[in-house]
């Protein structure tokens, strides 16, 4: 099992991002959450094997969830320590 941080900053949030994130990943079946952060980014974190997590990223970053939303940038990293999450939840 892999660990990804996925930040994405653009148009992202007020769009309806984490909505489309948390279904996808329910689709999927892929473990972790979503959660809007103050500096108008949003943070996804992805718990799967390798192969299935950098898959969901790319889906996520190829995949708007409606034509008003916009990723400029985004950043991905490993990470470790992070709690076993069982399914996917959106925070706020």
């Amino acid at each position: 099992m892999i660990t990804l941080r996925l930040r994405v900053w653009g148009l992202v949030q007020g769009v309806g991002f984490r909505f489309y994130t948390k279904r996808l990943a329910d689709q999927l079946q892929i473990n972790g959450m979503v959660k809007n952060k103050i500096d108008a980014s949003v943070e996804i974190i992805v718990q799967d094997t390798p192969e299935r997590a950098y898959a969901f990223v790319d889906r996520v970053k190829t995949s708007p969830p409606s034509p008003y939303a916009k990723i400029r940038t985004s950043t991905i990293e490993i990470i470790e320590n992070e709690p076993i999450y069982k399914g996917f939840s959106i925070y706020y």
